[in-house]
C-alpha cells in the first residue's frame, strides 16, 4: 500500500509506504510519484518530501527493479530536501542501493526525518492519519 501526496502551500510531499509491493503496485506508485513531483514542479517549484517507510517491508527483485525507475524520477525532480524515515539495516540498504545518484538524508524514524525537513509534528500526525483512511493505494 501506498500514499503519495502534495501539500503545494508549503512546498512540500508525503511519501507513505506500507507492506510488500507485487509489480503492479510499483507500477501504479511510479506513475503516481511521476504525476505529483511533475505537478509540483509547476506549481511550486522545490519541494521538501519525506518518504516514511516505517511499515515498508523488504521488495522482490522485480518490484526493486521497477523501484529504481522511481528512484529516476525522483532524481530529476525538482527536490530541495528529501528525508526518508527507514527503522530496518536491511531496508536501509535496500533504499540506499535503488537511491544511489539521489540526495536524501535517511532517519530511523519519521519525527527526526521531520524535525530535519523542518515540517511541523503536528502536520505530519494528521498526514499520517489520512494516510490510514481511504487515501491509500491499496493491491487490490
Amino acid at each position: 500500500m501506498f500514499m503519495v501526496k502534495a501539500f503545494p502551500a508549503d512546498a512540500r510531499v508525503l511519501i507513505v509506504g506500507r507492506g510488500t509491493w507485487d509489480v503492479a503496485e510499483a507500477l501504479r506508485f511510479k506513475a503516481e510519484v511521476a504525476a505529483v513531483l511533475t505537478h509540483c514542479g509547476r506549481t511550486c517549484g522545490a519541494v521538501r518530501m519525506l518518504a516514511d517507510l516505517t511499515e515498508h517491508h523488504l521488495q522482490c527483485s522485480r518490484v526493486s527493479e521497477v523501484n529504481a525507475e522511481t528512484a529516476q524520477i525522483i532524481k530529476d525532480a525538482r527536490i530541495e530536501r528529501y528525508a526518508l524515515a527507514v527503522p530496518g539495516a536491511l531496508l536501509r540498504l535496500q533504499a540506499r542501493r535503488l537511491l544511489c545518484g539521489v540526495n536524501f538524508s535517511m532517519f530511523a524514524n519519521r519525527e527526526d526525518a521531520a524535525a530535519w525537513l523542518d515540517w511541523p509534528l503536528d502536520d505530519l500526525a494528521r498526514d499520517l492519519q489520512a494516510s490510514r483512511g481511504d487515501r491509500l493505494h491499496d493491491a487490490a
